[in-house]
């Protein structure tokens, strides 16, 4: 056994495992979560004096300044991980947090959107910085770190391929490469923001950028004021992704396809949202894509999945 460390000591030698290991974005949110709220009450406690009833006290303080249920949830996610580590580097035996109940979280359905609703946000959103984003959001159902990774080497116009792939400091969920696909609508809409950034004399390798730097932070406070101009609500980008896959569900692609497509591991977790999704949109609306009919020719590689003929 190790030295008697307190838990901040032990946060330095953690956030270095954890930097090495988890994607940036899992890293940085961890690490807010870490240094803003567990870490001023356990800063100066002894790994071996955490137990599961100064756990609950803290779950208990968290509720009192108005903390979400999952919100605390998070943060005993990632202070168990944190002991689990401790475990690993034999500062303590067992793990206080694996006998501490989480917080009650009510399961909410997954968010999609229409395709009025779809033509709502196109147009709210169109000529912003993120349109883009957005567009590629919809047609590929790329995951949001995915997104703001990419780089401008990881499309082929030529092909209508996007390759999504682990890079310095990021890796994908699953830590493989995967491909996505070009539509017409969406070879126009990046061919349209390519030309920009040359007119902008922007140099970055980044596909996504506001004012020639890499949009790393601050896609949710633009999206949110994009979703409110089109009379929207609970709009987010993974609602965009969710979006993607309901629309293709309801076109009758298959399953197994849908989640090649959409780079899930778990076929079972594909399963269980898209029945969900189908069965509320089912009767709602014809299967149809709503965007504006364009030049397919220029991208004579462009894959034409159901609903995104164009």
């Amino acid at each position: 056994m190790n030295k008697d460390v307190t838990f901040g000591e032990l946060l330095p030698e953690y956030f270095e495992h954890s930097k090495a290991s988890k994607a940036e974005s899992t890293h940085s949110n961890d690490k807010y979560r870490i240094e803003a709220h567990l870490l001023p009450y356990l800063a100066n406690t002894s790994l071996k004096e955490i137990v599961p009833q100064m756990i609950d006290k803290y779950k208990a303080k968290r509720i009192r300044e108005k903390a979400s249920n999952n919100t605390v949830n998070h943060e005993l996610v990632c202070l168990s991980h944190i002991m689990k580590m401790a475990i690993r580097w034999r500062y303590v035996e067992q793990n206080p947090v694996s006998s501490v109940e989480k917080l009650r979280v009510p399961k909410k359905s997954p968010r999609f959107l229409s395709l009025e609703e779809i033509d709502l946000l196109l147009e709210a959103s169109r000529g912003s910085h993120i349109y883009p984003i957005i567009m590629t959001a919809i047609h590929t159902g790329l995951r949001r770190s995915e997104l703001l990774t990419l780089w401008w080497v990881d499309i082929d116009f030529e092909q209508g391929m996007i390759t999504v792939q682990p890079k310095e400091g990021w890796h994908t969920k699953n830590y493989k490469p995967r491909t996505a696909f070009i539509t017409p609508a969406l070879y126009e809409t990046l061919q349209d923001h390519r030309r920009q950034q040359a007119e902008l004399r922007v140099k970055s390798k980044y596909v996504y950028t506001y004012q020639g730097m890499r949009i790393k932070w601050g896609v949710d406070i633009g999206l949110k004021t994009i979703v409110g101009k089109a009379g929207l609500k609970d709009v987010t980008l993974h609602s965009l992704r969710h979006t993607f896959a309901s629309q293709l569900a309801l076109a009758g692609v298959p399953l197994r396809d849908i989640q090649e497509l959409m780079g899930r591991q778990s076929f079972q977790t594909t399963l269980q949202r898209l029945v969900l999704i189908t069965t509320i949109q089912a009767n709602q609306q014809k299967p149809s894509w709503p965007y504006p009919t364009v030049d397919s020719s220029r991208c004579r590689n462009c894959v034409k999945l159901p609903l995104l003929l164009t």
